[in-house]
């Protein structure tokens, strides 16, 4: 699996129409939930397992068919597998024998998935990426649960993940175990204050002070890459200050080098993040199509900014009435998943610098990232962020030390087929009707609002890009590709 790419989306696995829409807007990676009760719903007879791997063996197919890099997350405890007082629920802790049997499971998936020709399915695709169930940190056992439920029981989940890695390196040496996405303040009543999940004692509190006060021989670890979940509802709801999911991030990464148990260093990723269409209001804002549109870049660009492994916008499509998705229910685009397009074409080749700073910007409500494009010359991701919507503001202008640049918004196309929207790229210079500022300040100033711009400097290039009368690039209608000299 690439690591230097960040573009991922969770759920709509099953469905080659939606696997398609996911590669063609430029994701790489692709979640998707595994349920052991459905491969093995029967207790082994006589040591002996039985297994149905066919719907698991389509599914890994169809993706790397499309060219995707499945993670697979694991969920679903089996029925003969689970613990006394959970046997009504396919989520929680398991009997001894559940967890031998949990085990001998991991090693024959890893084992079928890893491509060395041995136990392999056909085609010898391969799987690398194991995440240990979803939002353990959650205590809901009724009703629809969020996959795990081992809110009350951090030890027993330190003790699942040392099981898991077991399994999954011997397996195959060269797996990835990724610690179940967090949910933190959107997690089940762990006390009256959201923050405190975060600041104080918590699930993942002592799950760390388990691993220190049980260090691992002989090389071996609990997990390889950690992993937490980010919701800018939840970031809204929970009052970060400031009111961006990079601090949770943030939060992660310092307990980790902190709690002296030897996770320093250790690789941050986010299995699910985005916004949603529909409800619920987020900084005083209702939904709407195009907040979450905007969304896309902010997180993705923040999740570049934060060094992380891999983000997952959450979800592919909308299910349940629910409006997470880049596509609807129906898989048609949302506008949203053109933002995503996008974002992969803009930032294909792009190396995070830095972060830009009110020097930069000359506003305290401006935020902006620089890149180093494939060119060599920078390439500037800049917006207001959501919460300022809320406070009212909606509207600056910045300059660009550039004297020519390329301008590109958030989407670059509109509709079910991807029509190109004209005038959405344009090459602006100092001087031009379109720059804000005075001429001969080898400048070029543009208005900066809610929607986040891409802003490359192409001062002293000749020939970037084909350029109509209204300055709107010319680039392939069917799948967005744009040709430079």
């Amino acid at each position: 699996m690439p690591p230097s790419t960040v573009y991922g989306v969770a759920l709509g696995e099953g469905n080659a129409d939606r696997e398609n829409k996911a590669r063609q807007a430029g994701a790489e990676w692709y979640r998707i939930i595994v349920s052991w009760s459905q491969i093995e719903p029967n207790q082994p007879v006589g040591g002996i397992h039985t297994y149905n791997w066919s719907a698991y063996d389509d599914l890994i197919r169809g993706l790397r068919q499309w060219g995707l890099h499945p993670l697979i997350e694991l969920r679903s405890i089996s029925p003969w597998a689970r613990a006394v007082g959970w046997e009504d629920v396919d989520c929680g802790l398991m009997s001894p024998g559940g967890l031998k049997g949990y085990s001998e499971f991991l090693t024959a998936l890893v084992e079928r998935s890893d491509g060395d020709g041995v136990g392999d399915m056909e085609g010898s695709p391969i799987v690398r990426y194991w995440e240990i169930g979803n939002e353990p940190d959650s205590m809901n056992t009724s009703g629809t649960h969020y996959g795990l439920c081992y809110g009350n029981h951090p030890d027993e989940y330190v003790e699942l993940l040392a099981r898991s890695w077991d399994a999954a390196h011997g397996a195959d040496p060269e797996a990835q175990v990724v610690f179940g996405g967090l949910a933190y303040e959107n997690c089940c009543d762990f006390n009256s204050d959201p923050l405190d999940q975060v600041t104080g004692p918590d699930f993942f509190d002592n799950v760390l002070n388990y691993i220190k006060n049980n260090p691992r021989s002989g090389g071996k670890k609990y997990f390889d890459v950690m992993n937490i979940h980010a919701y800018l509802w939840f970031v809204d709801w929970a009052g970060y200050d400031p009111p961006d999911v990079r601090m949770k991030y943030q939060i992660v990464r310092d307990k980790l080098a902190n709690c002296a148990c030897g996770l320093e260093g250790v690789p941050l990723m986010s299995t699910e993040g985005g916004r949603r269409s529909d409800g619920p209001n987020i900084f005083g804002q209702p939904p709407s199509l195009k907040r979450q549109s905007r969304y896309v870049p902010v997180l993705f660009v923040g999740s570049l900014a934060a060094d992380l492994k891999a983000a997952f916008w959450y979800a592919m499509m909308d299910y349940d009435g629910k409006g997470y998705g880049l596509l609807t229910a129906a898989n048609e685009p949302k506008p949203a998943y053109w933002a995503y397009k996008t974002l992969t074409e803009e930032m294909e080749g792009c190396t995070y610098q830095r972060e830009l700073t009110t020097a930069d910007t000359s506003s305290e409500d401006i935020e902006g990232h620089v890149f180093e494009g494939t060119s060599g010359k920078e390439k500037w991701v800049v917006y207001l962020p959501p919460h300022k919507e809320g406070e009212g503001i909606t509207i600056r202008q910045m300059d660009f030390p550039f004297s020519r640049v390329r301008r590109v918004e958030h989407e670059k196309y509109r509709g079910v087929s991807g029509t190109p929207i004209a005038g959405a790229v344009k090459e602006i210079a100092d001087g031009d009707p379109d720059d804000l500022g005075p001429a001969g300040d080898s400048k070029v100033t543009l208005q900066i609002t809610l929607d986040p711009i891409y802003v490359e400097d192409i001062s002293g290039v000749a020939g970037v890009g084909v350029v109509d009368a209204d300055h709107s690039e010319q680039g392939d209608g069917a799948t967005g590709i744009v040709s430079y000299e």
